[in-house]
């Protein structure tokens, strides 16, 4: 047994059927059709690639695998590693890299230091110098990558080593990962709620994977305290629940042109934060106002940043032990939500938005948004609309690039999604920017028959970016946040997708409601006020 065929049969026992991602010169000694059962997905771009394989683990909680080959193609491939590694997904990223013998970086042709390179934005980064070695790489990688923190590996394999006869018959390897959950300080947890006139629960990244869904519903019901979310932790709880406020962001109050966040928080007295992670960007300069607030933090890991987040108090253990011993104790409240204020100004503001305007959009996306759909999210002024305006009611249903914001996110994402759950509904929503920055992969959605329907919303410049012009300097700098005009009706169908130009939200409407048999694109106009203020 070579090599190659060694590598995809120890991906294949850990549960592997997708290898996403393009091969180069190492095609001279692996094919990728070695093994039976493992489907080599092929894009147009490795960053294609890595995001798919990031978000197919995402949604699964199983690592998955992507593939460059050296040189230019592991350094394309690396912002979808630090997507993963700022998105806590468990990702096996794996590259080609030159014979062993010609391994000389900055002296050989297309030969970097690839594991040095990739050491800083990965949980590891090793380069097999033998065939003996690849079974038991792939074994510690994969519990590498799976155990929380989760997060991306990199794995570098010489050509030579893929073409090498496997030499020695290796032992099964054992995880020797141990974590500890023996949760702590949970009474004290009981204590300071039972103490509370006004809590309030903050839930992060880590929750939703975690999946604490079913005994958090419990522990909302049972102790009556509202739900906020990171973008993340959207769906977690229903967004439909009485108990649940949506989620929240560092833009909230300028999109609902309020002190939106002073009235939230004002009165609170006890935030628990359960698998909230600094990274997702909810700080707590969003919650430091009024009253006097103890801060309590749940999570299965000890807290490293404290230099920013300093809670009066750390229960640390398995989050679902945790909510189900604490779903034991005694305890009745009269509490009630008090924020439904909140609850109605946001759809106010869903219904009564001017046609063309953002959060009319969202209200239209809203109307076909059920347990069974998966919103994907690009990055851009839409992404934090979609935030607090959308609708989800399950975990996982709600998907962007919350760690790192990386721009292109949201078509590999949608194409992911599709493969993961083929018969769930997929929408996306990318700005024009985002996008076409990744449209070349259109083709790719197309070649898998992926009927996912990504709405691009088209007003001809990086918004975020004059958003942040404006605020800075009082105005907006043209030529770099303006680009010129795409046609995306005719992109969509010159690489075998469906393309749809609107010229009202009653249309898109009438689209959204004819299930798609293809990849289909609509082209949505949008007015934003870059401002966010009405």
């Amino acid at each position: 047994m070579k090599g190659s065929k060694k590598i995809l049969q120890s991906l294949k026992e850990k549960g592997i059927k997708y290898i996403f991602g393009i091969m180069g010169r190492e095609a001279q000694a692996i094919l990728g059709n070695e093994v039976k059962g493992i489907k080599f997905i092929l894009t147009r771009h490795e960053f294609t690639a890595g995001i798919m394989a990031e978000v197919y683990a995402r949604l699964t909680q199983h690592p998955q695998v992507c593939w460059s080959t050296f040189g230019p193609g592991v350094t394309n491939l690396i912002t979808a590693i630090a997507s993963a590694y700022l998105d806590r997904s468990p990702l096996i990223a794996i590259s080609a890299q030159v014979e062993r013998n010609q391994i000389d970086p900055k002296n050989t042709h297309q030969c970097l230091e690839q594991t040095k390179m990739l050491q800083p934005i990965t949980k590891d980064s090793y380069e097999v110098k033998k065939t003996n070695e690849i079974e038991n790489t792939i074994n510690s990688m994969f519990d590498l990558a799976n155990n929380e923190l989760k997060g991306p590996v990199f794995i570098s394999i010489p050509i030579d080593v893929l073409a090498e006869e496997v030499k020695v018959i290796e032992s099964k390897w054992k995880n020797r990962i141990k974590q500890n959950f023996n949760s702590k300080n949970i009474n004290k947890l009981f204590k300071v709620i039972k103490q509370s006139n006004n809590p309030i629960l903050l839930i992060g990244n880590e929750a939703v994977r975690a999946g604490v869904s079913n005994e958090l519903r419990k522990f909302v019901e049972k102790y009556k305290i509202p739900v906020l979310t990171t973008s993340a932790g959207k769906g977690i709880i229903p967004e439909n629940h009485s108990f649940s406020l949506g989620a929240i962001n560092k833009y909230i109050n300028d999109i609902l042109n309020g002190d939106i966040t002073k009235n939230i928080f004002k009165d609170v007295d006890l935030i628990i934060t359960l698998g909230y992670d600094y990274v997702e960007d909810v700080k707590s300069n969003l919650w430091n106002v009024g009253k006097k607030k103890k801060i309590v933090r749940v999570s299965s890991l000890d807290n490293k940043t404290k230099k920013y987040f300093k809670p009066d108090l750390d229960v640390i253990g398995d989050l679902i032990l945790i909510l189900k011993e604490i779903n034991q104790y005694e305890f009745n409240s009269n509490r009630k939500n008090n924020f439904e204020w909140f609850i109605e100004k946001k759809n106010y503001l869903l219904s009564h938005g001017k046609d063309f305007a953002p959060e009319k959009l969202m209200n239209v996306i809203n109307a076909y948004l059920d347990e069974n759909s998966i919103l994907v999210s690009d990055i851009g002024i839409h992404k934090q609309y979609a935030v607090l305006f959308s609708k989800v009611y399950s975990p996982k249903s709600f998907l962007c690039s919350n760690g790192l914001g990386t721009f292109g996110f949201a078509l590999p994402a949608a194409m992911a999604a599709k493969l993961a759950f083929p018969k769930r509904n997929i929408l996306a929503i990318t700005g024009d920017g985002g996008f076409h920055s990744v449209s070349h992969d259109l083709e790719t959605a197309a070649r898998y028959n992926l009927p996912i329907t990504i709405i691009v919303v088209k007003d001809g410049s990086f918004g975020l970016i004059k958003h942040y012009q404006i605020v800075g300097h009082g105005y907006e700098f043209i030529p770099s946040v303006n680009f010129g005009d795409i046609d995306f009706v005719k992109l969509a169908e010159a690489n075998g997708c469906i393309g749809y130009r609107i010229k009202s939200y009653d249309e898109l409407d009438a689209i959204l409601s004819e299930k798609p048999t293809k990849p289909r694109v609509i082209e949505v106009p949008i007015r934003y006020d870059y401002s966010f203020r009405s």
